[in-house]
């Protein structure tokens, strides 16, 4: 069990949630711990923008794959991470995935999910801080406090990709759809320079986990590609052509 308390940190004076690691309790605030730490960036201020106290995980990037870390060799404590970049997909990208939490949560497995700005502040080479600021986002994966059917939500993520290289023998485009609005989403996008090849992905907090399918466009079969519960179904609509002799 993860012990936390209000600390004042002894750098600063601020007040801050710590925790007990290494058999003793946490002494400065994340800002100063960076500073300390002669980090590139340091760490300003967190902002909860969503939160969602019981969700359902459908499906998570890299299939679930989670990456055990810890901050120090030392430390006792062990967080696990996903990370995904549009990068992983093309060389011309947009956005990123970056999802944190205290153990491996399955597919299946019900946790809270909550949705956590920081804003870095910049130091140049010397260490030194700079006005410039930047802010990122990253999904905080904890353990469910009370289950309520009523306030169960669905963690989705699904991918769509295409590929219409002229070299290609299997030219296809997908898309993802969205039946409901999701309560929450954020998206990625990785394709090569031509912009003929690449992936776009989603991650969203739905009220339903059927609320996203992926179906393909362009082809002249009206056929359709739908990804339900992981599972994938082909189904063909008639195109209302005669077969010939």
């Amino acid at each position: 069990m993860l012990l936390e308390k209000l600390i004042v940190c002894s750098d600063c004076n601020s007040e801050f949630i710590g925790i007990f690691q290494r058999g003793c309790w946490q002494s400065r605030c994340s800002t100063c711990t960076d500073i300390k730490r002669r980090k590139p960036t340091v760490v300003r201020e967190r902002r909860s923008i969503a939160f969602f106290p019981c969700v359902e995980i459908v499906a998570l990037p890299c299939q679930g794959q989670w990456v055990a870390s810890k901050a120090e060799e030392k430390d006792l404590i062990e967080s696990f991470q996903i990370h995904l970049k549009g990068s992983n997909w093309g060389a011309s990208w947009v956005g990123r995935v970056d999802l944190y939490a205290r153990k491996a949560f399955e597919i299946g497995k019900l946790c809270s999910v909550e949705v956590i700005e920081v804003e870095h502040q910049l130091r140049d080479a010397d260490f030194n801080l700079i006005e410039k600021c930047e802010s990122r986002r990253y999904i905080r994966l904890d353990e469910v406090e009370e289950f309520n059917s009523d306030e169960l939500k669905y963690l989705c993520w699904l991918t769509a990709s295409k590929d219409t290289t002229l070299k290609s023998l299997n030219q296809y485009e997908t898309k993802v759809r969205e039946a409901t609005a999701p309560l929450w989403h954020t998206k990625l996008s990785g394709e090569c320079r031509s912009g003929r090849m690449g992936t776009d992905a989603i991650l969203a907090v739905c009220q339903s986990p059927h609320a996203l399918w992926v179906e393909s466009v362009g082809h002249s079969d009206d056929s359709e590609w739908a990804y339900d519960d992981e599972a994938l179904v082909y189904s063909e609509e008639s195109s209302g052509r005669d077969d010939e002799e």
